[in-house]
């Protein structure tokens, strides 16, 4: 008989439980949830960025680290933002995601670029930057995977004088 009791007042306690879980579930906005915010669009990056147009010289990445020539040597972009976590820049080529780059990124104010690793996690054609001639422009969003100590310390102090300027 006591069995039975117990067991009648752990299933009175999982339906009190799960009354309390779905009310409150209901009186929470939906922006609470992250779900929503990834299918809404909502900023993901961990790190923020600031919109700035740099000048920066990139070559493809082999598999094993080395640098591969893009047609005769390096390729150049311009940025539109860059943060701490990576850059985002336009390209007239489509660039598979995944793929790595070695590049040059030249900060205002200073004489040499910080050289970099970087991997494109995300491409996407943007019509509103096509050429007058029909090219095609991509905006590309690259995410650093490497960079030396002095490099990094180059970046951080660039981007927090930005930021406070």
């Amino acid at each position: 008989m006591s069995n039975v009791i117990y067991l009648s007042i752990i299933a009175v306690l999982l339906g009190v439980l799960y009354a309390t879980y779905r009310e409150e579930k209901r009186s929470k906005p939906a922006t609470q949830y992250p779900i929503e915010e990834y299918w809404k669009g909502q900023e993901r990056r961990e790190f923020k960025r600031i919109s700035k147009k740099l000048q920066i010289d990139y070559y493809y990445l082999s598999t094993d680290g080395n640098e591969l020539a893009k047609k005769e040597g390096s390729a150049k972009a311009t940025t539109t933002n860059v943060g701490w976590g990576g850059i985002q820049f336009l390209l007239p080529e489509k660039l598979k995601k995944g793929t790595r780059l070695s590049l040059e990124i030249q900060l205002e104010r200073e004489r040499s670029p910080i050289r970099a690793v970087g991997e494109v996690v995300w491409m996407e054609e943007a019509p509103d930057k096509a050429e007058a001639d029909g090219t095609r422009i991509f905006r590309t969003g690259v995410k650093f995977v490497g960079f030396s100590s002095e490099a990094q310390n180059r970046l951080v102090k660039f981007l927090y004088e930005d930021a406070t300027s």
